[in-house]
């Protein structure tokens, strides 16, 4: 694939990306992607491409769905051992491949997961059914009995 430049498009179910369902309300939906491959420096494989999908997440303000437009883009160098990793520069993602075969679903769920918010919350005004803390009362300050208070003046009661 590399040779030939190639491109893959398509989708893949949900489903099959398993530890990103983990993270979000339910398995359904497709991701779609698109992938190219190419030899880069040193003869080292580049895999170029973005997916997406719309997924539903848990709000953790009030518990409700949440739909979230994922897209992520990558831009990926493929090496075959831990030296070849450490030695890419900085501002190059890598991705340590052992093996002559790399599963898509494996290489684009890292990304995926990546993409998904620390937080998942809808924006301000649009959660539904939130129970909200009334505030208490403010305390006058005359209410408030301070046995020491005598002390700071000098006075005893």
């Amino acid at each position: 694939m590399v040779n030939d430049h190639a491109k893959l498009e398509g989708t893949i179910p949900l489903k099959h990306f398993s530890r990103l369902i983990q993270s979000l309300s339910n398995d359904e939906g497709n991701v779609q992607a698109s992938l190219g491959f190419r030899k880069g420096r040193k003869h080292r494989i580049i895999v170029a491409g973005k997916a997406a999908a719309d997924v539903s997440l848990e709000c953790q303000t009030c518990l409700n769905n949440l739909d979230f437009p994922l897209e992520v883009e990558l831009l990926l160098t493929i090496v075959g051992n831990e030296q070849a990793l450490l030695e890419l520069p900085q501002e190059e993602d890598g991705l340590l491949v052992e093996d002559k075969l790399v599963a898509l679903v494996d290489l684009l769920e890292d990304e995926l997961m990546l993409g998904l918010p620390m937080v998942a919350r809808h924006a301000d005004g649009e959660c539904t059914d939130v129970y909200r803390l009334t505030e208490p009362p403010p305390v006058k300050d005359e209410d408030t009995y301070r046995p020491f208070a005598g002390l700071l003046n000098g006075e005893e009661k």
